[in-house]
């Protein structure tokens, strides 16, 4: 399983990151599947969603308690810019449920497919 965060929805990284992952999703569905995640409310993330999809995978909201999955993966921002928010990672979680590969990127920057990929194929 691939685990997206991305900081925040209406976002223009955030929104080639998650149509990226639709658009190789044949190079790693069935054998794995992407969720993203990000603090924004469902309702905002269903109304982005139709916006940048359809996606064939999930989108989750780490809304309420407000933060508690990224914090839980440490990745929670408390910091400016975008405090309350995800940072932009990737966990690969192996089929026993462990975290076999995971990267922190800036807030900017579009996580290389290649490099996911090439941590599922590891597992």
């Amino acid at each position: 399983m691939i685990l997206a965060f991305y900081p925040v929805n209406w976002e223009a990284v955030s929104a080639r990151q998650l149509g990226e992952y639709q658009a190789e999703r044949e190079h790693y569905f069935p054998a794995s599947e992407v969720v993203g995640i990000s603090v924004d409310s469902i309702m905002n993330t269903t109304v982005w969603e139709r916006e940048i999809g359809p996606l064939e995978y999930p989108l989750c909201s780490d809304f309420w308690p407000h933060g508690e999955v990224s914090r839980n993966y440490g990745v929670f921002r408390d910091r400016a810019p975008l405090a309350g928010a995800s940072e932009r990672a990737i966990f690969v979680i192996d089929r026993a449920g462990r975290i076999a590969f995971s990267k922190v990127y800036g807030l900017e920057d579009l996580p290389p497919f290649s490099e996911t990929l090439e941590a599922l194929r590891k597992i």
